[in-house]
């Protein structure tokens, strides 16, 4: 079935989109959209609620379509039943807000907690993730072998994929727009192809989501939260843990495959340091210049050995024929530039 957006009212741009992928939540859904909805209404910014239904066996859909009629924020996603990870990026990749949540449909973690994150933007970082680990995090409720198996996790994780983020696992992320369009079209495990399934099916999208951003060079700040165990909660702590072990596995194997490279990702902040450049000519004349130009030629060889040569050759073109006047391409142009710039 083709993913079909519904649409109530067209808001303006919102500063904030929620994304609360849902399974057969018929039930406690409506309860928890009044709750976001209601938070949503006493802040100063524009906001939009995307609920993306994962295929719902019950009338999930439809309790949506009916607090839609009254509340205008609220939107609704359909996917074909492939699980956590495909809708939560169909979520992501479909809000237009200028920050974007994911939040797990039972309020695990309270939509309030994102008064935590939201400061950390505004000094600097792209990825913005709650934690339910260290100083000031809370852990209500949670069966003692539920923390142990956690840790464990944790450890392979930061093993084997993403060093340094104490808990990956908790479903309450927010990303900048643009780095949530670039690291979750990159997806491998629970992207395009992913296939349907059947039942509840808990994943490790998030290591994947989190290896991803790193790789890329997004700034990543973990932000202890409270956190309240549910005893509905669709996990399987056996069958989902050995699931999750081997979505690890294969973020390593895909990375050794190359499927994690940024080269467009590489290429923007390329383009947006040739300004840079040019305010260092205007600044310190030519020879400054020429002296920094040197270096972002050298990494854009050293990042060619890495990701595709057809990448690479455009920025490299253009910064060299900034620099000599050049084309860029032929030998001629090339032995201008190392006599000029002298490259190693």
């Amino acid at each position: 079935m083709e993913t079909i957006l519904t649409h109530s009212v067209e808001t303006p741009q919102p500063l904030v989109s929620t994304v609360i992928p849902a399974y057969n939540e018929a039930r406690r859904l409506p309860q928890t959209l009044a709750r976001v909805d209601a938070y949503f209404q006493t802040q100063a910014y524009a906001s939009e609620i995307l609920v993306v239904d994962d295929g719902s066996s019950d009338d999930t859909a439809r309790a949506v379509e009916l607090f839609m009629q009254e509340h205008p924020r609220v939107k609704l996603i359909r996917n074909d039943h492939r699980g956590k990870g495909y809708t939560v990026r169909t979520g992501m990749l479909a809000a237009r807000g200028h920050i974007v949540l994911f939040s797990d449909a039972d309020l695990s973690t309270p939509i309030e907690e994102l008064e935590k994150l939201m400061p950390w933007f505004e000094r600097g970082y792209d990825i913005v993730i709650g934690s339910r680990e260290g100083l000031g995090a809370q852990r209500i409720k949670e069966p003692f072998y539920r923390h142990i198996m956690g840790r464990v996790f944790n450890l392979i994780v930061q093993t084997l994929t993403v060093r340094g983020i104490q808990d990956t696992q908790c479903g309450f992320k927010a990303f900048r727009d643009e780095v949530a369009r670039d690291v979750f079209a990159r997806m491998q495990l629970y992207g395009d192809n992913a296939k349907p399934v059947r039942g509840g099916m808990v994943t490790a999208f998030d290591v994947e989501v989190l290896f991803i951003g790193h790789k890329s060079g997004y700034r990543i700040k973990e932000v202890p939260v409270q956190w309240r165990y549910g005893a509905e909660t669709k996990v399987n702590p056996w069958k989902d843990s050995f699931r999750n072990f081997r979505d690890v596995l294969m973020v390593r194997w895909n990375d050794a495959r190359g499927l994690y490279h940024a080269p467009l990702t590489a290429l923007r902040r390329t383009a947006q340091f040739f300004l840079f450049l040019a305010r260092i000519r205007v600044a310190f004349g030519r020879g400054m210049f020429l002296a920094v130009a040197q270096r972002v030629v050298r990494r854009l060889d050293f990042a060619r050995r890495r990701v595709p040569r057809k990448f690479f050759d455009g920025a490299r073109a253009q910064l060299l024929a900034q620099c000599f006047g050049c084309d860029g391409v032929g030998e001629q142009c090339r032995n201008a530039a190392r006599e000029r710039v002298r490259i190693a």
